[in-house]
């Protein structure tokens, strides 16, 4: 077996999407001020009533490429359960350090709603590859084996797609 080397695109991947999650989520960028709150009041407080629907689905759709792509930049050291726990908890610290931070923007509100649903995504993102191996090499003709997601550097023990 040749001895797998990590991979610098999905490093330089990671890192730019870790950069674009911070620009979405700290834009406008001005504006910062001590809004009296403690500093980690939203991790404690109730969940908003009516949940807002969308906001999760869009939390958790932008944090999926997050976890994806943190347990690749992560790949060979780190494969199934310890690239999932990777990406887990790269997109739960990010999270929580951008949702800390949006406590001094006046126009971004803190949730801990969002905490939870950033960090489902991260786990939805590495979810699939960390199931075990064979599942692309079962099926070599599928589209997922003719994808970069069931090549070596995702994950693929079999790494024979």
């Amino acid at each position: 077996m040749a001895h797998e080397q990590p991979s610098a695109l999905a490093r330089y991947l990671f890192v730019a999407y870790v950069l674009l999650v911070v620009y979405a989520s700290l834009h406008p960028f001005s504006g910062w001020r001590d809004r009296g709150l403690p500093p980690f009041a939203f991790v404690a407080a109730p969940f908003t009533r009516p949940m807002p629907v969308f906001d999760v689905v869009v939390n958790v759709i932008g944090y999926v490429p997050l976890g994806f792509l943190a347990a690749l930049a992560a790949y060979p050291r780190l494969r199934g359960g310890r690239a999932f726990v990777f990406g887990f908890a790269c997109s739960l610290l990010l999270s929580f350090a951008l949702e800390s931070l949006q406590l001094y923007l006046p126009t971004r509100t803190s949730s801990n709603l969002d905490l939870l649903a950033n960090a489902a995504g991260g786990a939805l993102g590495r979810w699939p590859r960390s199931r075990g191996p064979g599942r692309c090499a079962s099926r070599k003709g599928c589209c997922a084996c003719a994808s970069a997601s069931c090549s070596p550097a995702a994950g693929s023990i079999s790494g024979s797609c």
